[in-house]
C-alpha cells in the first residue's frame, strides 16, 4: 500500500465486494494481481488406483513423512509402495497409513520391506491386521537390521 492511502481491506483481511470477481466467495486468499480468490489449503489424493505413482513419489531426495491416512490402498498398491520403500534413494523415515483397509497379507508385505528400508515411524492404526499381521510386526522388531523406532 501506498503511503497516505486508505486500506480498502474489510475486517478479515477481505477486500470489498466491489474489489472480488463476480461469483467470487469470500474465503480464500485473495490477491490485486490474481484478480480471484484461491483456496489456502491443498489436498493430496484419496486413492493411489494401481499404486504406480508410489515409485516416483517415494524418489523425492527431501521426502521424509509421507501421510496417507484414510487412503484406500490396494494390495497391489501396497506392493508397488514397498517397492519404492526399499529404493537406495527413498529417504522416507516416517509412513502414516492409519485407516487404508491394509489387510494383513499387505501388513506382510510392509513388514518384509521395514529392514531392507529406512523407516523408522510407521502407523497403522484402524487396519484390519488380524493375527497374521501382527505377528510379523513382531517378529520384525525382534531383527536387529530393523531400523523402526515407532509403530502405532
Amino acid at each position: 500500500m501506498i503511503r497516505g492511502q486508505k486500506d480498502e481491506r474489510s475486517k478479515g483481511g477481505q477486500y470489498p465486494e466491489e474489489h472480488r470477481k463476480p461469483g467470487a466467495q469470500a474465503e480464500g486468499a485473495w490477491t490485486p494481481l490474481q484478480g480471484t480468490l484461491r483456496p489456502a489449503r491443498c489436498s493430496f489424493m484419496t486413492n493411489f488406483g494401481d499404486g504406480t505413482l508410489f515409485h516416483t513419489a517415494l524418489q523425492l531426495p527431501h521426502l521424509t513423512s509421507l501421510n496417507l491416512y484414510g487412503t484406500n490402498l490396494s494390495y497391489y498398491a501396497v506392493e508397488k509402495m514397498c517397492s519404492g520403500l526399499i529404493s537406495p534413494t527413498c529417504n522416507l523415515e516416517e509412513l502414516l497409513l492409519g485407516k487404508c483397509g491394509i489387510s494383513s497379507n499387505a501388513c506382510v508385505e510392509i513388514v518384509t520391506s521395514l529392514n531392507l528400508g529406512k523407516l523408522k515411524h510407521l502407523s497403522l492404526v484402524e487396519n484390519p491386521l488380524n493375527n497374521k499381521g501382527v505377528v510379523a510386526l513382531c517378529e520384525i522388531l525382534k531383527d536387529p537390521s530393523c531400523v523402526l523406532e515407532k509403530l502405532m
